[in-house]
């Protein structure tokens, strides 16, 4: 055998596998979302939030199989569309793992939004929503920017999808969250913010841990393994305990208080804004961005109240804000390098970044909205109001009300009926 072939196949074997590491520990942020999602919403409405998060893998898996990826990576059409083949047709076995990978980015942009609209949107409606996010709006904009499009040739640079994934889903979350409108309570006669207590923080902390690792992955594999690996891992791990800082920080100098939830998303907010941009830019400026990102998270969380608008976990914040940042500081920190293989000044490389993040978040927001508008025309996509006190645990699923609760021991309608008072005191928010 030819050594040089040889080493040649076993490079190729190597970045395979490299790959499908860095796709399992994008799948496993599947269930950071879970732990996030599950305990930032109360008791009950736990499980609901659960299941769409298991059953996002079992709709957006199958709508990026069907045509989603060809839409995201065939052959471009005008700088505007993929070639639509279905089912994956004539794929070369060696792309199998790169669709792979890019599925499970896919399931994080339609995860996204199931946090957001938490704790009022029924069922059915959401899983259409989840369906429309990964058959068209995410390959969209994904083609646009990593399969040859539009914004691609202009020289839009995002590294590992601080557009494409997250400002989408926020996009999506965020007309969502106005056509369904704010949660009972949520806000009082004023149009002052009044929290809704979650059910567990230790959920949502070990959520974020999870998520904390999973972006290794979702960085990490977004380049070939090599020697840039190190510095775009360790990027990741710092903008994300900086943003984690900068919100603790801002939160602490506001409010006189380390607020736990802003911390937490402030972390999330550091990861979210340093995935532009980890190939692209110095540790020390990665840890800069970071903070940005966890700042910007804390000034979202307070315009969305201002707003009334409610965001059950923050996604807009995190995902949205955030994800902004990350997009025009790429522009401000990228190496002149980058510049130079672009062709462009600083100047003209700050414009197409804002360019591409009105892009994105113009066609997310008004498809989300058109989507939400859509689903809605035939199916209710909000519980009623008995069944949003008695929580979606049992309106949506039929589980008992029993949270733990010796009080609350219902195993039936009748008995439902009996304890709602007991389930009201306990989640009142």
């Amino acid at each position: 055998m030819d050594p040089k072939a040889s080493l040649e196949t076993i490079a190729v074997d190597v970045q395979t596998l490299w790959v499908l590491v860095c796709t399992a520990l994008v799948l496993f942020m599947q269930a950071g979302f879970c732990c996030l999602e599950a305990g930032s919403v109360r008791h009950k409405n736990s499980i609901n939030v659960a299941v769409k998060n298991v059953v996002d893998l079992c709709i957006s898996l199958p709508a990026f199989f069907i045509v989603g990826y060809a839409l995201m990576f065939g052959s471009d059409w005008f700088g505007l569309i993929g070639t639509p083949i279905p089912v994956l047709i004539d794929l070369e076995p060696s792309e199998l793992t790169s669709f792979l990978y890019q599925a499970a980015f896919c399931a994080t942009a339609a995860t996204i939004v199931s946090g957001g609209v938490a704790e009022r949107c029924r069922f059915m409606p959401y899983l259409l929503v989840s369906a429309g996010v990964s058959l068209v709006i995410y390959p969209l904009f994904g083609h646009w920017v990593w399969g040859g499009g539009f914004l691609a040739d202009m020289g839009y640079h995002d590294f590992a999808g601080s557009s494409v994934v997250h400002i989408v889903g926020a996009g999506v979350t965020l007309a969502g969250i106005q056509v369904l409108g704010p949660r009972q309570g949520r806000f009082d006669s004023n149009g002052r913010s009044r929290p809704i207590p979650p059910s567990s923080l230790p959920m949502v902390a070990l959520g974020v841990m999870i998520l904390f690792l999973g972006w290794i992955g979702f960085n990490g594999g977004s380049a070939p393994l090599g020697t840039a690996t190190p510095q775009i891992v360790v990027s990741t791990l710092l903008a994300a305990c900086f943003g984690g800082a900068g919100a603790m920080l801002l939160g602490w100098a506001l409010r006189g208080l380390a607020q736990v939830d802003l911390v937490f998303n402030g972390l999330l907010g550091g990861l979210v804004a340093i995935t532009a941009c980890a190939d692209v830019v110095g540790i020390q400026a990665a840890s800069a961005i970071g903070f940005l990102g966890g700042i910007s998270v804390v000034l979202g969380t307070f315009v969305l109240e201002v707003l009334e608008l409610d965001d059950a976990v923050g996604a807009v914040p995190v995902h949205g804000v955030a994800g902004a940042v990350g997009i025009v500081a790429t522009g401000f920190f990228a190496r002149a390098s980058l510049l130079d293989e672009l062709g462009l000044t600083r100047l003209d490389f700050v414009l197409v970044q804002s360019i591409g993040l009105f892009v994105c978040f113009g066609w997310s927001y008004w498809a989300g909205r058109t989507l939400w508008t859509w689903v809605g025309s035939f199916t209710q996509l909000r519980v009623g109001e008995l069944e949003e006190r008695l929580g979606m645990n049992y309106s949506e699923h039929q589980m008992p009300l029993t949270h733990g609760d010796p009080s609350a021991a219902a195993t039936g309608v009748s008995s439902v009926f009996a304890v709602p008072a007991a389930v009201e005191a306990r989640d009142a928010g």
